[in-house]
């Protein structure tokens, strides 16, 4: 049986898509990735995990969770593919090496897709099957 690569969805409120945090439901959990690196390292969180994750975010409250730590900081300056950027959001893996940076209006992006419901994952995706 062949593997089902994650779909990855932005928040509606970044346009294009680009520029953004991404999130993708799969049979495990959901992985979180930065748009501007979509081969990049990604972080993985439990259905539960996320769950938290997002209404943590959503009210501004320090992540809990155990798969992600956040951290605010003034403007730190982070180098990827593109160059650099001012970021202020950084999402660590607890159990990997693994971190995530998002400038401000990144991060309101995907708090404004959360609030609408956008990152409402409950369990795993159906999956299609052939008729």
């Amino acid at each position: 049986m062949a593997e089902h690569q994650p779909v990855y969805r932005p928040s509606s409120y970044t346009g294009s898509g680009a520029n953004c945090v991404e999130a993708a439901p799969h049979s495990a959990g959901v992985s979180v990735r930065d748009s501007k690196d979509p081969d990049g390292p990604t972080i993985e969180c439990t259905y539960s995990g996320w769950i938290q994750f997002v209404r943590k975010t959503l009210h501004g409250l320090p992540n809990t969770n155990g798969e992600i730590v956040i951290t605010d900081e003034e403007e730190v300056r982070t180098y990827d593919k593109v160059g650099t950027k001012i970021t202020s959001w950084h999402l660590h893996a607890v159990n990997s090496d693994v971190v995530l940076h998002f400038t401000a209006g990144e991060r309101e992006a995907f708090v404004s897709g959360a609030r609408d419901g956008e990152f409402n994952f409950a369990g795993p995706p159906a999956l299609a099957t052939a008729s």
